[in-house]
């Protein structure tokens, strides 16, 4: 199951369509549903300056020995 929620201030941001934040925003859903046990939520939230997408699963998450190289 997939699960949408958006909020905000104001009108829905609108801008020039990013391939690379297209691409990688549909990498991090993937992830999400490859390691999920059973949902994914995705959740949008903006203000005038700024837009927030928090994407999370209800998987095991990362393994405590790799969390110090998240990022390299």
């Amino acid at each position: 199951e997939v699960r949408t929620h958006a909020t905000g201030t104001g009108p829905e941001p609108v801008c020039a369509r990013s391939p690379g934040v297209l691409y990688g925003l549909g990498n991090l859903v993937e992830n999400a549903v490859d390691f999920a046990r059973s949902r994914v939520d995705v959740a949008a939230e903006w203000t005038g300056a700024t837009v927030s997408v928090v994407i999370s699963d209800d998987g095991p998450g990362f393994a405590p020995d790799i969390l110090s190289q998240l990022g390299e």
